[in-house]
């Protein structure tokens, strides 16, 4: 299945890209992440495929301090997001968030409680957290 060629925005790409990979490889589920980068700044957002939804999350910016492990964060956020039954965009939110905090941190082991995910994804931010 070729890709249609009049596609120019990388969201509408990846979302005709999730679908024939989700169509060609019979499968329910594909996420992953979407970065941009402009000058200094840097931003991210996730995606879900699940089924026949496509779902994006909010725009995060980022403040990197360490990418190891922050892939993990987003895999454990979608899964967390099943265990707990939650919508896919709940999910989506939450796996992101669960991403960009996992930057902020050194190391492939960022140990992040669920309650500062969930905050974080509500606005509730803190220069620090002890």
């Amino acid at each position: 299945m070729p890709l249609p060629t009049e596609i120019e925005e990388p969201v509408e790409i990846l979302e005709a890209v999730s679908r024939q990979f989700v169509e060609k490889y019979q499968i329910t589920l594909f996420a992953g992440t979407l970065r941009e980068k402009e000058g200094k700044n840097r931003s991210v957002k996730g995606f879900l495929r699940h089924a026949n939804q496509f779902v994006l999350s909010s725009v995060y910016d980022l403040d990197i301090y360490d990418r190891i492990g922050t892939g993990d964060a987003y895999a454990a956020g979608i899964i967390t997001g099943f265990i707990e039954k939650w919508s896919d965009h709940q999910t989506v939110e939450f796996a992101i968030g669960n991403a960009v905090l996992a930057h902020t941190t050194f190391g492939d082991s960022p140990i992040i409680r669920k309650d500062r995910v969930e905050a974080f994804i509500a606005g509730q931010t803190n220069d620090v957290i002890r």
